[in-house]
């Protein structure tokens, strides 16, 4: 029951994140090419943020995950976050297999589900963080915490950009009927 509970509020979190509604986006959260949010620059801060957050839940498990009073929530929380940062490795890797400086909507279809991907394992990520820094007073913890959130942040956007970028063809009859 519990993790059915745990997965079940993803979703949920990931749309009020996002901020989606019954109704259009707001003017503000529509980014003038969504396309173009797939550089390599980005694409590398965004996977240099997670191995931020990486480093340190693992500089916590390294201190708690042998012997610390919750000692699992230490190493679940670098788990998660090793797996984020090896899916955006591979987000990155097929990245450069395409034109840089263009992204076109196929691409940003595989951007969206590598995305969604790593999203899916950060939440969890910061929850085994918060509860290393109660458990253990851990700040190496409470760090992979904070910078966890701000990676999902950071993520939704990017995901929600792919999303559109993916979308925009279809919607204008650009994209052809396959």
């Amino acid at each position: 029951m519990r993790s059915i509970v745990r997965y079940s509020l993803v979703p949920v979190a990931l749309t009020a994140l996002l901020g989606f509604t019954t109704g259009s986006p707001a003017e503000s959260d529509a980014v003038a090419d969504p396309c173009a949010t797939f550089t390599q620059a980005a694409l590398n801060g965004y996977r240099s943020q997670l191995g931020q957050a990486l480093q340190a839940a693992q500089a916590d498990a390294r201190a708690n995950g042998s012997n610390g009073r919750y000692k699992v929530a230490a190493t679940n929380a670098r788990d998660l976050l090793q797996r984020s940062y090896d899916r955006a490795g591979e987000m990155l890797q097929f990245s450069q297999r395409s034109d840089p400086g263009t992204t076109t909507y196929v691409e940003a279809g595989n951007y969206k589900a590598y995305l969604q991907s790593i999203l899916k394992w950060l939440p969890d990520a910061a929850h085994w963080a918060t509860i290393s820094a109660v458990y253990h007073r851990s700040q190496s913890a409470l760090d992979a915490f904070d910078r966890s959130t701000a990676a999902i942040t950071r993520g939704a956007q990017m995901m929600a950009d792919a999303g559109r970028c993916y979308a925009a063809p279809y919607l204008s009859g650009a994209a052809v009927a396959g």
